[in-house]
Order: C-alpha cells, then sequence, then structure tokens
C-alpha cells in the first residue's frame, strides 16, 4: 500500500500539469548548476570577502565611537553651563 502511493506521487510530481510549471521546472533546473557550483578562485574570493568584513567593522567601530564621543561631549557642555561657576 505504501508503495503504491509513493508511486502515485511520483507519478504526480513527474507529470507537468501547465506550461508556467514546465518553464518554472526548466529554469530552476538551468540555475541548480550555477548555484552549488564552486568558485573558480577561492582563494580570491575568501580576499574580497575578508576586505569587506574588515571595512564594515571599521566602519560600524567608526560610526560607534563618533556617536560615544557626541554623546560625551554634550553631556559636558550641559554640566558645565548647568553648574555655578565658583570663584577661587
Amino acid at each position: 500500500m505504501m508503495v503504491r502511493t509513493l508511486r502515485r506521487d511520483i507519478s504526480q510530481y513527474n507529470q507537468l500539469e501547465t506550461v508556467e510549471e514546465a518553464a518554472e521546472e526548466t529554469g530552476w533546473k538551468l540555475v541548480h548548476g550555477d548555484v552549488f557550483r564552486p568558485p573558480r578562485l577561492p582563494g580570491l574570493l575568501s580576499v574580497y570577502v575578508g576586505t569587506g568584513v574588515q571595512l564594515l567593522g571599521r566602519g560600524l567601530h567608526s560610526s560607534a565611537s563618533q556617536l560615544n564621543l557626541s554623546r560625551f561631549l554634550t553631556q559636558t557642555s550641559h554640566k558645565r553651563l548647568s553648574t555655578p561657576s565658583t570663584p577661587t
């Protein structure tokens, strides 16, 4: 019984009902080889990925540092204005 059901499901899967399904199936089969193939120059790909990660990390670090510095400067300027100055 299980084998009969399995065969029926496989035969239904293999039958293409519409032209759109046929085009979709053909398109996926064409792209399938390109999606899972290894790169031609894996060393160069790793260099590009590593450089991109470093640049992204440096940009995030720089923007976080600037944000912290601006918060620090605004807090010190507010404190300086709000505290009364005492002559020595």
